[in-house]
């Protein structure tokens, strides 16, 4: 594995495999379907693993916040996209960091913006626990469907 338990944290600085702390999330949830794997064990390591991969980007947004908007990334995404994103979960809190983490082509720029845009840490944490419990879940739920 390339990069961190959840390498969509450091996706602006370290070359990493988009979208694998989704597909681990998901693995288990199939996992757990198939009673390889318990869903009292696979919740706490979903949620660790989703938690500590987002501490990094919400940090990152929370500490260099201006200057994110300069980035490479920020440049790709456009100042009033970037402004239209900071201010929806700022509005939204975590329901915008759930659907965002599930959206491709931005989960890696939401943890960013939720630190950037100044929302309350617990309200992130909380998304973050949330958005893990989704990803097992859809990995629980493919599971059924591919029988």
């Amino acid at each position: 594995m390339a990069g961190t338990a959840d390498d969509d944290a450091a996706a602006t600085t370290l070359p990493a495999d988009h979208g694998q702390s989704t597909n681990f999330a998901e693995a288990m949830g199939m996992l757990v379907q198939r009673g390889t794997l318990t869903w009292l064990l696979a919740r706490p390591v979903a949620v660790v693993a989703a938690v500590a991969g987002d501490q990094l980007g919400y940090l990152e947004g929370r500490m260099w916040g201006p200057k994110l908007r300069t980035s490479r990334v920020a440049r790709r995404v456009g100042t009033e996209r970037w402004n239209k994103a900071e201010a929806t979960v700022a509005c939204y809190g975590i329901p915008a960091v759930i659907i965002g983490r599930c959206l491709a082509g931005i989960r890696t720029v939401v943890p960013r913006i939720a630190g950037s845009s100044g929302l309350p840490y617990r309200r992130f944490l909380a998304g973050s626990c949330l958005w893990a419990g989704v990803e097992l879940s859809a990995g629980q739920f493919t599971g059924w469907v591919a029988l």
